[in-house]
């Protein structure tokens, strides 16, 4: 290969780069860091201003998606749980902490774990949208929503249903 290819190649690449940064499209991902926490990996955009939980610990039973994260000093709130966030995962028990408001379609696809449940913080899923098809390819077969805050259970009631959520069982949300 001559210099001159490998030069083109290299010019290729970075004014395709430079076009896409020019829309937008990856400057989310390019930039974006991977936070490791003791329960999974915790992806911040590249802005620094959200972040997103989004590998869970395959091994561990209990798993605590955090409310904030800190990234280069200052804390960063975990607002979304993202899609396959809990692939191969065996966890029982997992923690939302209290910015989350957004649990991706197929957070909890090919999830293996014959029973979940899940203490909700959050405050702010209140739409059927926010949740939907997060169950979708879960073994699952006990889904129990456990709901901190009195004011957010009514919400949650709504929201976390067998055919919103893409659970193949009925889905019990509880005061906790």
């Amino acid at each position: 290969m001559s210099v001159n290819t490998i030069a083109s190649k290299s010019a290729c690449v970075l004014a395709a780069a430079s076009v896409c940064l020019a829309f937008g499209v990856p400057a989310a991902f390019a930039d974006a860091r991977d936070i490791p926490t003791k329960y999974g990996e915790v992806e911040v955009n590249y802005k620094g201003t959200a972040a997103s939980f989004e590998d869970a610990r395959e091994y561990l039973k209990t798993v605590k998606v955090p409310a904030t994260v800190n990234y280069r000093g200052k804390a960063v709130k975990v607002t979304t749980i993202e899609s396959e966030a809990f692939e191969d995962s065996v966890a029982t028990k997992v923690t939302v902490g209290k910015n989350v408001n957004k649990i991706e379609w197929g957070a909890f696809d090919e999830h293996r774990a014959s029973s979940l449940t899940i203490t909700l913080n959050s405050t702010k899923l209140t739409k059927k949208s926010q949740v939907s098809g997060c169950f979708q390819g879960s073994s699952a077969t006990k889904i129990t929503v456990k709901v901190t805050n009195a004011s957010a259970y009514s919400a949650a009631k709504k929201i976390f249903t067998k055919a919103n959520c893409g659970s193949r069982k009925a889905i019990t949300v509880v005061k906790a």
